[in-house]
Parts: structure tokens; C-alpha cells; sequence
């Protein structure tokens, strides 16, 4: 209880009868919240357009704090030094914690970043999965490995050891979803991290140090520094600080190339996870049905704030009309535009004002481009004038010509475009026609003619007769300007780790070429 430091008598509207109380506006470094440099910075929930939090707004000064603090702790090894069995017990008690807290993390997500409460709780179900996924793979994943070597008298051994201090820098679209599955990994392979949220939604991350606290983590072990609105320096000092072994970055393909440019001059790697313009391409043998549920998945998923979003459908010519008749009945049949906190509504608004009106102008230009969009924008209208102030954006889907904006930039937000193929040559190809390779998909009853897809189609994933499903043990990651390296899985524990090769020759072993 200590650790629950409110600063707001505010609270987030009723949940299930239940008020929750936004955290305290502090760093949580070494172990302790901590109050930061700069004076605190307002929180506007995307909901209705008001103040109802602040974080922390962290300087120079206290970017460095957490650093130092990650430094020493990996230096004295009182996290890195301990078994990954050791480790282990800890990640469970933080998945544990949460999953106790589930309603409240999910309600203060929901709040500050607009995400429908349903929407929210699913994550925090998915974050506590990820905690003892990497609480189970570690163990396994990390233990010496015999090499065989062609020289008798001389032994091989591969260790897997913790890579050092990691910066891990997160968006504003999945909060603690985020960068749960990058703190996740790099804490089971005894890493020490300084997490940096996006000053648009970082309240549940604030709370992810309770929970690592009351886990017993080690202080140091991770930091969480918050604040750097735009106009402020503190987000590429961050990403620019030397005491970083590897950064991880997830967000846009601007912030991610200047990450790069100040990695390279140190030569330290860099992950990183950018934007997508995926494609989900429907066959005229799929199953309809299936499909209009998929699509509507694929781009009003989080007001279609989604990298992986499946934003450019190529549907078979001979079934066009059926599918966008189905998609565009369904669309106002079942989508509920409104209130995040209410469990009824499946759509909320943009996270930012400033998302809302980039969503919009792209609205524009759309219709500029394309035409009028196939939905009646007025049926998504939230119906409460308490959220008159909110950030709400109406579902769009356009016919869309391949060299319009709207096919070939991203959104991120619900605005879907429509274009038709007659061979699946020409649907690969119309993919695959982008600067972006994160995911796409394709929709069949033919399993030969998935596989051909998923051979065809540049992009991390591939998603065969569905979209958007990941799992904790499904590497994610993309090709192309989708960016580099991969999460989840084994391969995203992997990018926490040192291969150090030890290579031992018997007392007395020599090849006498110099001395016999």
C-alpha cells in the first residue's frame, strides 16, 4: 500500500461499481518513486477532452539517475548474476500482481489512452501471459550449450548471458502491452532496463513499478522515466545517452531512423519496430462470413491505431461487391462508437487530439482522392454530451486507387482502403508494393494456395484466414521500413542476450607449431 502513492482525488469513472485513482506524478528509479526535476505534467484523457492526471515530466538530470541506477545495479550483479530459475519467481509475482489489479490497470489505461475498457482488460490478461511466458522460457532458453568441435583434447561451450543496461522506448497505442514485451524478456535474461513511455499514455507503466517492487525486483533492475512532450529535448537525450549496452524502440520511422544515427556512432544495437501498411488479401474461395469479421478486426482494432493494421484489403474482383455489402452492413450493425469506460462500446476515440486530427486529414484527402467513404460517418456519433470534448473519429472505408495516399500511407486509425486483383500474382504484387513489410494476410480455404501467399508476401508475418492474432511464443517483428529484429517468443528473449562462445583447451593440450 505504501507504494500507491495518489496524487488526485479525481478518480476514472465507475468500472463494475468500482473507482480507480490515477498514480502519483513520480519516477519510480532505484527501487523508490521519486519526484523528478521539472514540474509534473497534465494528462488529458482522449474520453472527453479533460484533465484527470499527471505524470512526471523527467530532465536530463533525471534520465541520468535511472541510468546510473540500472548501471549499478547490473554491474553488481544482484540481478544479472542470478540463475534464470532465480529470476524467474519474480516475473511470476509481477504477472500475479497484476492479474490481481487487472480491472484497475485496465480502467487507467482506458482512460488515458481511449482505449475501449474491454479492449484494456484483454491487454492486461495479455501482459501477465507475457510475464510467465519469459518466467518459463528463460529457464529453458538460457543454459550453457556444448558445442561440438573437430579437435580432440579442446571443449566448446556457448554461454547466454544478459546483454547489459537497455533502453526501451514505447508508443502510446498498447501502453504496458508494449512495453511489457520488452521489459518482460530483457528482466528473464537479467538485463537492467530504463523504461521510457510515450508522454501521450504512460499511467499503467508508472504502475508497473508497484508491481515490480512488491515482486522483489532488485532496485535498479528497472526505472521508469516518464514526461517529453513534444518540444522537449528529454526523449532524445534519452535515446542519445551513452550508458545505454542497446536500445528498443517502438513507434514511428522518423523517430526510429534518428535512434539509429545516434546507435551508430556508439555501434550499439538497435531494435526496432515501426509502422506497417499491411494488406489483407481475400480470395474468391474464402469464407465471407470470416472474412467481414477478420477485416473489421484488422482495422478498427484500437480505432485502427495499429502498426500491424490490416489497412489495405485486396479483395477477388468476382466477390468485391458481396464482401464490401457484407463489411459495410456489419460495420454499422456492430460497431459501437463511445464511451471507453462502458463495456457495451467496441470503438473509442484517437489517444490524442493531435491523432485525431491527423485521422481526419487523411479523411480529407481521402475523399479528395477516392470519393466518398462507403460509411455514413453521422451513425458513429457518441450519443453521451459528456464526451462532446473527446477525440472521436468516424470508421471510414474508401475504393481506393493504388496511387492514392490513403493506399500507400499509413493512417493509424480506422480509415480502411478497398482495391481488387483478378490472379494472385497481381495480389502479391499489389502487397508487396510498399515501403512497409511488418504484416499482411490472406483469406482462402485453400491450404496450398495460403502457403503460396505466405512464400509471396514480403512481411514479418503473415497471417493465413485471419488477422492480428499473436501469441507470446509468435516471434513479431518486420522487413523493409517496418524496422528490425524481433519480440515475443524465443527470438524476442534472445535479443536480451550475449552469445559468448568459451572455447577450452585440456592442461597441457598445444599444437606445437612453435614450441615441440
Amino acid at each position: 500500500a505504501s507504494l500507491r502513492r495518489y496524487a488526485h482525488t479525481a478518480t476514472v469513472p465507475l468500472v463494475d461499481g468500482v473507482a480507480f485513482a490515477p498514480p502519483a506524478p513520480k519516477l519510480f528509479i532505484d527501487g523508490e518513486f521519486v519526484d523528478a526535476s521539472d514540474p509534473p505534467l497534465d494528462i488529458v484523457t482522449p474520453r472527453c477532452g479533460g484533465v484527470f492526471a499527471s505524470i512526471a515530466n523527467a530532465s536530463h538530470a533525471d534520465v541520468d539517475r535511472a541510468v546510473d541506477s540500472a548501471r549499478a545495479c547490473f554491474d553488481a550483479g544482484t540481478w544479472a548474476d542470478l540463475a534464470p530459475e532465480e529470476r524467474a519467481p519474480v516475473l511470476r509475482r509481477m504477472a500475479a500482481g497484476l492479474r490481481a489489479r487487472r480491472d484497475e490497470f485496465a480502467a487507467i489505461e482506458a482512460m488515458d489512452c481511449g482505449k475501449p475498457i474491454e479492449e484494456a482488460r484483454a491487454d492486461m490478461d495479455c501482459c501477465a501471459d507475457f510475464f510467465e511466458y519469459y518466467a518459463e522460457l528463460g529457464p529453458k532458453e538460457l543454459q550453457p550449450e556444448a558445442l561440438d568441435v573437430p579437435e580432440e583434447g579442446v571443449e566448446a561451450t556457448l554461454f547466454k548471458e544478459p546483454y547489459g543496461v537497455v533502453g526501451c522506448i514505447t508508443p502510446w497505442n498498447f501502453p504496458l502491452m508494449q512495453a511489457v514485451v520488452k521489459v518482460a524478456p530483457a528482466l528473464a535474461a537479467g538485463c537492467s532496463a530504463v523504461l521510457k513511455p510515450s508522454p501521450v499514455a504512460s499511467l499503467t507503466c508508472v504502475m508497473l513499478g508497484e508491481l515490480a517492487a512488491e515482486a522483489g525486483l532488485p532496485a535498479g533492475a528497472l526505472n521508469i522515466v516518464t514526461g517529453g512532450p513534444p518540444g522537449s529535448d528529454t526523449g532524445i537525450y534519452f535515446g542519445q545517452h551513452a550508458g545505454f549496452d542497446k536500445l528498443s524502440f517502438t513507434g514511428s520511422g522518423p523517430t526510429g531512423i534518428k535512434l539509429l544515427h545516434a546507435s551508430a556512432d556508439l555501434l550499439r544495437p538497435t531494435g526496432l519496430e515501426l509502422g506497417g501498411k499491411g494488406a489483407l488479401v481475400v480470395c474468391e474461395d474464402a469464407d465471407l462470413d470470416a472474412v467481414t469479421d477478420w477485416v473489421m478486426v484488422g482495422i478498427f482494432l484500437c480505432t485502427g491505431q495499429v502498426c500491424s493494421a490490416t489497412s489495405r484489403l485486396i479483395v477477388h474482383s468476382s466477390v468485391r461487391d458481396q464482401v464490401v455489402e457484407r463489411l459495410v452492413a456489419k460495420s454499422h450493425e456492430c460497431l459501437r462508437v463511445g464511451d471507453p469506460m462502458d463495456a457495451n462500446v467496441n470503438m473509442g476515440p484517437a489517444a490524442s487530439a493531435d491523432q485525431r486530427d491527423k485521422v481526419m486529414a487523411a479523411i480529407t484527402v481521402a475523399e479528395q482522392q477516392c470519393g466518398p467513404s462507403l460509411l455514413d460517418a453521422s451513425a458513429f456519433k457518441p450519443a453521451s454530451g459528456d464526451l462532446e470534448g473527446g477525440f472521436f473519429v468516424p470508421p471510414a472505408i474508401f475504393d481506393a486507387p493504388v496511387d492514392s495516399e490513403l493506399w500507400r500511407e499509413e493512417v493509424f486509425g480506422p480509415v480502411l482502403a478497398v482495391a481488387t486483383f483478378e490472379t494472385d500474382e497481381e495480389a502479391i504484387a499489389m502487397a508487396n508494393d510498399s515501403p512497409y513489410g511488418l504484416a499482411h494476410g490472406v483469406m482462402t480455404s485453400s491450404e496450398s494456395r495460403g502457403r503460396k501467399y505466405t512464400r509471396g508476401l514480403k512481411s514479418g508475418v503473415v497471417w493465413e484466414n485471419c488477422s492480428q492474432p499473436l501469441y507470446p511464443d509468435t516471434p513479431f517483428g518486420g522487413a523493409k521500413q517496418s524496422g528490425f529484429g524481433r519480440e515475443y517468443g524465443a527470438m524476442g528473449l534472445e535479443e536480451y542476450v550475449l552469445h559468448k562462445t568459451s572455447i577450452r583447451a585440456k592442461s597441457g593440450h598445444s599444437w606445437g607449431w612453435y614450441v615441440n
